[in-house]
């Protein structure tokens, strides 16, 4: 019995020891009335560490009456009220049949590697923003919208 309790003990720790760090994580809820092309998502990161690499993660949550394939997205990334980095980005929900590629059934959940092995210039707060980039004014069916950021393992 003790051997099994310390096999189990031994697989726990490998397990979390090969999960990544993480640092930040932030999700913020869209209104069922839809997300509005004005609406602009803040996420406020205090970075104390200017040495390591961090992979930095935006994880969308969408219900099936998003009504696209696809999604594009204005990110922002600040520090010290200046604009550091400005991205449009396309990140496909759906495959070319229709599935949802998130993981899911009701709710679909999808995370995107934003940036891999990414190193924070200078410690202190930094603000990403996100925006939806579509042409509608009134974006239907997405749910959450995450920021992850966790120590990079360099496998991604």
């Amino acid at each position: 019995m003790r051997r099994l309790l310390l096999i189990i003990l031994g697989a726990a720790a490998i397990l979390t020891a090969c999960q990544p760090e993480r640092i930040y994580s932030e999700f913020h809820s869209i209104s069922t009335d839809g997300w509005h092309k004005d609406s602009v998502l803040r996420y406020e990161i205090n970075i104390v560490d200017s040495i390591s690499k961090f992979d930095v993660l935006i994880t969308l949550r969408h219900n099936a009456q998003y009504p696209y394939q696809n999604m594009w997205m204005f990110v922002n990334e600040w520090y010290g009220g200046l604009l550091l980095q400005r991205d449009t980005i396309e990140c496909d929900l759906a495959d070319s049949y229709g599935r949802w590629l998130g993981n899911g059934a009701s709710i679909y959940e999808l995370p995107l590697l934003y940036t891999s092995s990414y190193q924070f210039a200078r410690t202190g707060e930094y603000l990403f923003t996100i925006q939806h980039g579509m042409r509608t004014e009134w974006l239907q069916g997405i749910t959450d919208i995450g920021l992850i950021i966790e120590e990079s393992n360099g496998k991604k």
